[in-house]
């Protein structure tokens, strides 16, 4: 789905660690529906854990993420 940034624009952040256990987080993806988001973020989630894969992804809502951009 096409993500537009507007009020009701929700976010699928992936948190993950690297080699070292450092926690991150990195967008993944943007909706505008929040069901359809949320439903995205189940069957990743899922597929994560039928992996043993430690990620995991959560939703918010695009203007309560504070992204931590590094543009040097």
């Amino acid at each position: 789905m096409q993500y537009k940034n507007n009020n009701e624009s929700f976010l699928i952040i992936e948190v993950s660690k690297d080699d070292f256990g450092h926690e991150y987080e990195a967008l993944y993806e943007g909706f505008d529906n929040k069901k359809e988001a949320i439903r995205t973020v189940d069957k990743l989630n899922k597929n994560n854990e039928i992996q043993n894969n430690e990620d995991y992804y959560i939703v918010v809502k695009s203007k309560e993420f504070k992204g931590n951009c590094n543009d040097s």
